[in-house]
């Protein structure tokens, strides 16, 4: 599925797999022997690309300026996901989990070459306050067309 970048933590990785075995997701921190840990953003993404793994970060600041850059020069990368503080707290392991779960099963299918998609808000509903009920899964925003290129990168395991 991915590689988690060094703004997540990598104990995100265990549960994800844990619930789906099947999805491929790694961290800097352990990934190719920690030897990407400190590196320049462009040369992970390039990495991550290579091996087939979509990019999870909340580094939209330095990350969306080499995206565009990419595009502009004709530079594939196997897709991004981004996640935000105001949509899930770094802080939040499980909602990081929860979203990264819902980004599988919604995208399980895609071509994820050149895709790039926003985590967002889980919709919470407006029944009464004595009725406790978890929020939905966030949704996805795609935010860029994905490359006609028909090499699929990013989410692994697809069954069905």
């Amino acid at each position: 599925m991915g590689l988690l970048d060094e703004q997540v933590s990598p104990a995100v990785a265990a549960p994800v797999r844990a619930n789906h075995p099947e999805v491929n997701v790694v961290s800097v921190p352990t990934w190719r022997d920690a030897d990407l840990r400190g590196e320049p953003d462009g040369t992970v993404l390039r990495l991550a690309g290579e091996a087939g793994l979509t990019l999870v970060t909340y580094d939209v600041s330095t990350i969306s300026p080499l995206l565009v850059e990419w595009a502009a020069s004709g530079e594939n990368h196997a897709g991004v996901i981004f996640l935000d503080h105001r949509t899930v707290a770094q802080q939040n392991l499980g909602g990081q989990v929860t979203a990264l779960l819902a980004a599988w099963t919604a995208g399980c299918d895609w071509n994820w070459t050149n895709r790039v998609l926003f985590l967002q808000p889980a919709v919470r509903s407006s029944r009464s306050a004595n009725a406790a009920r978890p929020p939905a899964l966030p949704c996805l925003q795609q935010v860029e067309e994905p490359a006609a290129d028909p090499v699929r990168g990013g989410i692994g395991g697809c069954t069905g």
